[in-house]
């Protein structure tokens, strides 16, 4: 759960610093991103609350939860499904409360720069074409998607589909169809920019959690 998680919101992180030139693309598509782009790289921090949801139409399951995500550089703090995950730049603290366990885990190359702008972009120069898809009318907004298709041939996501506010610039949801049929949904409740987070926000204070096992792989 966590992995498809991670994959879609790191997908949404990398939507706010892509350029696509030199891949398969369509020049409009490209246009709007660079729009997207624009707007928020010179911001210092982002914070997003978002619904996230699984939803399997052929076996009629679906699941929904809130979660709330702030990154900052190389950084990061995730909080849903009643767990926290902070990473620090070096190291992912997984903290379950209704466990009352930790998990500390090193970076590995890419497998924990979940949300690292510059390690995203070029996965996702290398992994994706996009192009303009669909319109929707959405509260009075207008919602331009835009569809981005892998490349590998063998890849377990069918495709993603970004919803981009015509107006803001700002992305308003994001769809991954994997190759089960399977749909994740990520919503963007409220996005925030520029807030004051000090670098303590993403730091493990381990005083906070006594009692708690620690699980430590390094």
């Amino acid at each position: 759960m966590m992995k498809i998680l991670h994959s879609s919101l790191s997908f949404l992180i990398t939507i706010f610093f892509v350029n696509l030139s030199g891949q398969p693309i369509d020049l409009e598509a490209n246009a709007l991103l660079k729009d997207v782009s624009d707007k928020i790289s010179n911001f210092e921090s982002i914070e997003i609350t978002f619904e996230y949801s699984i939803i399997n139409d052929t076996q009629d399951l679906q699941q929904r939860t809130d979660g709330k995500i702030v990154v900052k550089n190389d950084m990061f703090s995730l909080d849903i499904f009643e767990i926290r995950q902070i990473f620090d730049g070096q190291k992912l603290y997984t903290i379950s409360n209704e466990d009352e366990e930790i998990t500390i885990s090193k970076q590995q190359g890419y497998e924990f720069n979940y949300f690292s702008p510059s390690s995203l972009l070029n996965s996702l120069k290398k992994s994706y074409s996009c192009k303009m898809d669909i319109v929707q009318k959405k509260s009075g907004s207008t919602i331009q998607y835009i569809k981005f298709l892998p490349l590998d041939s063998n890849s377990e996501i069918k495709y993603i589909l970004v919803g981009v506010d015509n107006k803001t610039k700002i992305i308003d949801n994001l769809v991954m169809f994997d190759e089960n049929k399977i749909k994740t949904v990520i919503k963007i409740k409220e996005f925030n920019t520029n807030k004051s987070f000090p670098k303590s926000y993403f730091k493990f204070e381990k005083s906070k959690y006594k009692g708690y096992y620690i699980n430590n792989l390094d």
